[in-house]
């Protein structure tokens, strides 16, 4: 094959169009051009069924492939520049319209090659390698018409603008970039996928971006911030081991249905996630064994120092906020006091409190909670008032 590039190389070498120009052309030159061309891509269309159906490796078939597309692909981009940026050089030349069939020739026998290898060996081919400049000039207008239909489709559907910007811009990025083969067929599978889908939502969106590996990094910490919400509403510990496992198991009935993946070299998006799911499980499980084994979990409330309490976690939660707002307890040592609660203070509906699902819902504070606390503290109240006489009492100036 080398001697096969280095002929193509030296030949081409000699088809800029300053030399053309310099030169007076015949017709024969031209018949040697073409034939010269139909020759060596004849050969290496031979060389490339001898070494990719012959018994080397995969992997030596792949970087044999690979060296080759780049090539083809340099050569193709060449005479791209010939016919069109370099126009002007050979535009004025008695034989300009040879010079323009015989280039338009060569693009073409380049790109042909590149065909017959996308066609007979796409096994082998190097989906990274860059499109050549030819086909990216009829490629990229069609994928951005494919992006603009998809952005107006979901600013219409019930996909929030945040998803829907974090789409948008995760594909128009790859067309920013050198674009490959790869980008092409990742770009035109999300899209029609997209399509496949009536009344649009986050949830059907989020699926599809995992099953197509949309592995943007905004992406994965938005899934992992979203978990993370959805823990903190979940009072136990127990409850939030078996949220994440729910999650898990949703996750294993996602299957990937793309073979490309929007970033090739990052982690893929269905295995992030689940290695997330599983380290939280293992730190939930962990927090849950140290919890017993401090608390002595076959011991009474009373031996292992826990105190039923007859307010719900939120209601318990404000309890204390209202201690550390009013100075009864130093709020300095907020995180301290709400894991000393959840430590020693568990509900009828909850064995294992969460210090962090505590600690955020002494802040995220509904109205009933608030007054079902108000009550309580009003009942308090009365019973000062009832055993010490306090209400009336006046103080002295």
């Amino acid at each position: 094959m080398n001697s096969t590039l280095l002929n193509l190389h030296a030949f081409i070498s000699q088809l800029t169009p300053r030399t053309l120009t310099l030169k007076e052309l015949q017709k024969t030159d031209f018949d040697k051009w073409k034939s010269f061309l139909e020759q060596e891509s004849g050969q290496l269309k031979s060389e490339m069924i001898f070494n990719l159906l012959g018994a080397a490796s995969l992997q030596e078939k792949q970087a044999w492939l690979a060296a080759l597309q780049d090539q083809l692909v340099l050569f193709s981009n060449q005479f791209n520049q010939y016919l069109f940026r370099d126009r002007r050089k050979w535009e004025s030349h008695p034989d300009s319209v040879l010079i323009r069939i015989n280039y338009l020739n060569s693009l073409s026998c380049m790109e042909n090659l590149l065909d017959f290898i996308n066609s007979e060996f796409a096994r082998y081919q190097n989906s990274q390698s860059r499109v050549s400049d030819f086909r990216l000039h009829k490629v990229i207008p069609e994928l951005r018409q494919q992006v603009r239909e998809l952005k107006t489709d979901l600013s219409v559907s019930a996909v929030s603008q945040t998803l829907a910007r974090m789409v948008i811009t995760g594909l128009s990025n790859l067309l920013k970039k050198d674009l490959s083969s790869y980008g092409i067929s990742y770009i035109s599978g999300f899209c029609s996928q997209c399509h496949k889908i009536t009344s649009m939502n986050d949830d059907q969106l989020c699926t599809l971006m995992i099953s197509m590996d949309f592995n943007q990094p905004d992406f994965y910490l938005a899934k992992i911030e979203q978990t993370d919400r959805h823990l903190y509403e979940i009072n136990g510990l127990h409850e939030q081991v078996e949220f994440i496992l729910n999650q898990k198991e949703k996750l294993l009935r996602k299957q990937i249905i793309s073979k490309y993946r929007l970033h090739p070299n990052l982690p893929s998006i269905w295995d992030d996630l689940r290695q997330y799911y599983n380290e939280k499980e293992q730190a939930l499980e962990a927090m849950l064994a140290l919890r017993r084994a401090a608390l002595k979990d076959q011991r009474s409330s009373e031996e292992s120092f826990r105190v039923l309490s007859l307010l719900t976690v939120p209601q318990l939660a404000l309890f204390f906020r209202i201690q550390l707002e009013k100075g009864i307890l130093i709020k300095e040592h907020i995180h301290d006091v709400f894991n000393f609660v959840a430590m020693h203070f568990y509900t009828e509906k909850t064995l294992f409190i969460s210090s962090g699902s505590l600690q955020r819902k002494s802040t995220d504070v509904d109205f009933p909670t608030a007054l079902k606390l108000w009550d309580t503290l009003s009942g308090m109240m009365e019973w000062l008032d009832e055993h010490f006489s306090v209400r009336n009492y006046q103080r002295s100036l």
